[in-house]
């Protein structure tokens, strides 16, 4: 080497080796605003994916926790509703809630799959979005609602929903095609990922809410936890066939629809599972 020859550059310092919890904190930064650890590194889909269950137990727990105290403090159901709702909206950033009003607002205006596309990209809220808004946060304050006299019990079976609900999103990572070709969003760079992870993820946040909900509630537990698994399930594979239909598969704004549908319906029917042991 003469001297006037440049120097090597020096090699980059080797990327860390990923944390055990990284997946998790990967998971709820992406469902929720809360200030978790950033992951060492870019994270693959599999490597979150199992997460997104317990993820979504924290979220539920959040909401659960707020409606059981301010309806014990209170003794007010509809405050509670509210409150929580409030303090969901705070910790998960509306994110899923922005997916659901974009999905209703490309299915509901646009006449063909690139121009759906185009309008869910678009940040704007039309008239189908804010109804979907509207009836959803409705349905949600209502439920929360007709739950709050379940003090403690309702908090593990809202608990269970935000996890349930999200494991629905990670199944639906597994199976749906990306449905955008070019200009990939945030859920096309994360990539579809084994099915293996999610199926642990999904079986881990089952037991926990087999156990939350059945500490919760007693012999009611389990009508109201069957009614929850089936309606997560038949909602959240509901949306994913009409956003297959309409788009040909999957966005991060058909995972938030997902997401909402799922949890929604699950409440509705976990209450109608308390009503009927009752």
């Amino acid at each position: 080497m003469s001297p006037s020859d440049p120097l090597p550059a020096p090699a980059p310092p080797p990327e860390p080796p990923p944390r055990p919890l990284d997946g998790l904190w990967l998971a709820l930064g992406l469902v929720s605003r809360l200030p978790v650890p950033a992951p060492h590194g870019l994270q693959p889909a599999a490597r979150f994916v199992g997460w997104l269950g317990p993820a979504g137990l924290v979220m539920g727990a959040i909401t659960g926790l707020t409606l059981a105290g301010v309806a014990e403090l209170i003794a007010n159901r509809w405050i509670a509703a509210f409150a929580a709702l409030i303090v969901a909206a705070l910790a998960g950033g509306l994110i899923h809630e922005d997916g659901l009003a974009d999905v209703a607002d490309g299915f509901g205006g646009g006449h063909d799959r690139e121009g759906k596309l185009l309008i869910m990209k678009d940040s704007r809220v039309g008239t189908f979005g804010a109804s979907a808004l509207i009836l959803s946060f409705g349905l949600r304050a209502a439920v929360l609602a007709a739950l709050a006299p379940l003090g403690w019990g309702a908090a593990a079976l809202i608990t269970a929903a935000g996890g349930l609900s999200r494991v629905a999103v990670a199944i639906a990572m597994t199976a749906m095609p990306m449905a955008r070709r070019s200009r990939p969003g945030l859920a096309d760079a994360a990539g579809r990922s084994p099915l293996a992870p999610a199926l642990t993820g999904a079986g881990a946040t089952l037991l926990i809410s087999m156990a939350l909900v059945r500490l919760g509630l007693g012999p009611v537990g389990w009508p109201a936890l069957a009614g929850l698994i089936a309606g997560t399930v038949l909602a959240g594979l509901a949306m994913a066939m009409i956003a297959r239909r309409q788009i040909g598969g999957a966005t991060g704004d058909v995972y938030g629809a997902i997401q909402q549908t799922a949890e929604i319906a699950g409440l509705v029917l976990a209450f109608g599972g308390v009503l009927w042991w009752v």
